[in-house]
Order: structure tokens, then sequence, then C-alpha cells
């Protein structure tokens, strides 16, 4: 991949995070303005920092792609469903194939 190519696939990836995020704003947030709000409630619930709860957050996406990039019989996107836009943001950067053909 060309410095170029990969200029245009992150800028696509980032304007689908931005897309992403403003479409579930509802369900991240519920009713608060504070978009914020799911990791302050979860510093809460757990006891601990927003940078921890932000770490626990993310390992539920990280176990989802690592399950993604290592079963045998990988799921067509279309079966991603409504979870679709966290694979490309964040396998961008690890090489993972969504044709099916695991990690490159």
């Amino acid at each position: 991949m060309t410095q170029s190519e990969f200029k245009l696939l992150f800028a696509d990836q980032v304007m689908k995070c931005e897309e992403t995020l403003q479409n579930k704003r509802k369900e991240y947030t519920g009713d608060n303005q504070d978009r914020l709000s799911s990791f302050k409630v979860a510093t809460s619930l757990q006891g601990c920092t927003p940078q921890r709860a932000l770490v626990g957050m993310m390992a539920k996406h990280i176990v989802s792609l690592y399950d993604m990039c290592y079963a045998k019989m990988l799921p067509s996107r279309k079966n991603y469903g409504i979870k679709d836009y966290r694979q490309p943001e964040l396998s961008l950067f690890i090489g993972c194939d969504h044709s099916g053909g695991g990690c490159l």
C-alpha cells in the first residue's frame, strides 16, 4: 500500500467512524448530552479511572477482532450487522482481510 493509498483509506475510515458515532449517539449516551457519559458511568461502576474504563471497553472490541481474524470460518461482512463499523477502523492497523482470508 502506498502512502497515498493509505491516506485515502485512513480518511475514509475516519469519516465512517464519525458517521457511526453520530448515528449511534442515542445508543451510547441515552438522553445525556455528555458524549462521555458511558465512560463516566463505567468509571463509577468499576471504581477506576476513566482511562482504565476506556481500556475495559476497548478490550471487548479487541477480543472481537481477534476472533474475526483467527476464526477458522470467518463470517461475511454482511453478517457483522450493526457492528460492521468497528472492524475496518480497528483492523486497518493490524492487517485483517475482510474478504474472509484472516489476517495478512
